[in-house]
């Protein structure tokens, strides 16, 4: 398996250059060879003004990920059909997952509604096969906005990341703000490559990644993700 990625390599190099690369994901991505991805793993921005990036998504993902490789994004219930319908143009629905939040819950005060949780949309490149079952709803650890003020919590990021990937993966994420999804990937084993735009985040996010230890596979995340039995496998 060669290490690097097109001009890039991936982390858990532990290099001020590896992993973490600063710029336009649009542009970078162009330079990532095709089916090179294991996962894809991010939380773009989603506004009004962002949903083009979801468009963007849908259309570069296939070219990107290896087949039957996946995509988790974070996404705002308001502007849930729409994203969907973006990532849907030509990748497979795969499932919808939930983390609930740990306290600054919004408020949507035109639709009286107190948000108490993060959607997560998963779609596939062609069909998925993951091998262990996943909770589809998981508590976050806590709120921690540090180093970015959109930044997600590591551990519901690694309990998905570490049962839909296998160790040496190469695990993506375009927008990478604070670091969390890299770190989580890097905790766990896995190859890790991200983009970050803003300047300002990439030395406290790197700083955050590589101070993150490389445990490989924990049963369950405590309280949030214990393993339970599960029933006979069943279509539908």
């Amino acid at each position: 398996m060669p290490n690097n990625i097109g001009p890039f390599t991936p982390g858990p190099d532990d290099t001020e250059t590896a992993g973490l690369i600063a710029g336009d994901c649009f542009q970078l991505a162009q330079d990532i060879p095709d089916g090179s991805i294991d996962l894809i793993y991010t939380d773009p921005p989603y506004t009004t003004n962002t949903l083009y990036i979801f468009d963007w998504l849908g259309v570069e993902a296939p070219r990107l990920l290896r087949p039957g490789g996946l995509v988790f994004a974070y996404a705002g219930t308001y502007f849930l059909e729409k994203i969907m319908r973006a990532l849907a143009s030509n990748l497979t629905f795969h499932w919808l997952f939930s983390v609930d939040l740990d306290g600054g819950n919004p408020y949507f005060r035109a639709r009286q509604i107190l948000n108490c949780s993060r959607l997560i949309v998963a779609y596939s490149n062609g069909p998925a096969a993951p091998h262990l079952y996943l909770r589809d709803r998981l508590r976050s650890e806590g709120k921690d906005k540090s180093i970015h003020e959109w930044q997600q919590a590591v551990q519901p990021a690694r309990y998905w990341i570490e049962r839909v990937s296998k160790a040496g993966d190469l695990i993506l994420d375009p927008f990478a703000g604070s670091g969390s999804f890299l770190a989580a990937a890097r905790s766990c084993g896995r190859r890790y490559l991200g983009f970050e735009i803003d300047p300002q985040y990439i030395a406290p996010a790197r700083a955050r990644i590589l101070a993150t230890p490389i445990k490989p596979y924990l049963p369950g995340i405590e309280m949030a993700t214990q393993e339970l039995p599960f029933p006979e496998a069943a279509d539908g």
